[in-house]
């Protein structure tokens, strides 16, 4: 915990109770809008929760690339079923669902609830100012992430945990990646260097998941990034997690200066971080 306290990784009281009612309110906003409503898969309380978490995530990982208030809202629109997608797509697959059920080649003719998503996300997409070239890396994305859990499911060898680091990142590259290549955006602000930090981004919270979930890997045998250090494991984690997030926080406050949401976007990526990881 002192790791955190000394990089300033620690919402401060009071944030915490402002992001949740901030991803409440996007929940029911994004409901609303929502055309495909999973509900024999998730609730409806559980669908608002992760529909208002995605668009609140994305709304801290658009933030640097300085676009006007529409066209973010509309990309953290995006950002929330992306989110959805992402976690009904998992619980599918551990219920059980073959994976060509789950993410079927076509896309047009098939039922798939996640299918069915991929098919409002796109609709969505279609509407934003992007280049062409955005549009094909999004393409891209998605194609690298339906891979992936095609690997997962069905691996023919054990996966390099490389694999798995760069799996945890892609949902976060997915839900942003539109503000990079935003007619709207900043154009004094570089796309690479956004996309490359998104990626940063979505690698930092694998290993926090790991660090959290390190015990239970190690009894399992699951593959967990933090297994190659063994002395002083615990304040290893905590110092190496508290300066990625450090580093992290500071390509954002260098770009993200005096705006009216400042403060309390930033408090989005501290939640979550603080949360998932916790007292470990």
């Amino acid at each position: 915990m002192k790791a955190f306290r000394d990089s300033g990784l620690i919402p401060e009281p009071g944030l915490d109770d402002g992001v949740e009612a901030r991803q409440d309110q996007f929940g029911e906003l994004e409901w609303a809008r929502l055309s495909h409503r999973p509900l024999q898969f998730i609730s409806q309380k559980r669908t608002k929760r992760l529909l208002g978490i995605g668009f609140a995530v994305t709304d801290f990982l658009v933030a640097p690339a300085g676009l006007c208030s529409g066209e973010r809202m509309a990309i953290c629109s995006c950002g929330a079923l992306v989110n959805l997608m992402v976690v009904l797509c998992d619980r599918l697959i551990d219920a059980g669902v073959p994976l060509d059920c789950v993410l079927p080649v076509d896309e047009e003719n098939d039922a798939s609830p996640v299918t069915a998503l991929l098919r409002e996300y796109r609709v969505r997409l279609s509407s934003l100012k992007l280049s062409l070239h955005g549009r094909l890396l999004m393409d891209q994305v998605f194609t690298r992430m339906t891979d992936a859990e095609r690997r997962t499911a069905q691996p023919q060898a054990p996966l390099a945990y490389r694999f798995w680091l760069r799996k945890s990142a892609l949902p976060f590259v997915a839900m942003a990646l539109p503000a990079c290549f935003s007619a709207a955006r900043d154009g004094s602000r570089p796309a690479g260097a956004h996309m490359r930090w998104l990626y940063a981004v979505g690698r930092f919270f694998g290993v926090v998941d790991d660090a959290a979930d390190f015990n239970e890997d190690l009894a399992s045998g699951a593959p967990n990034y933090w297994q190659r250090w063994n002395d002083g494991l615990h304040g290893h984690i905590a110092l190496r997690v508290a300066g990625w997030g450090q580093k992290l926080l500071a390509y954002w406050d260098n770009l993200v200066r005096d705006t009216d949401h400042q403060h309390a976007v930033r408090a989005i990526f501290l939640h979550h971080a603080w949360r998932w990881l916790g007292p470990a």
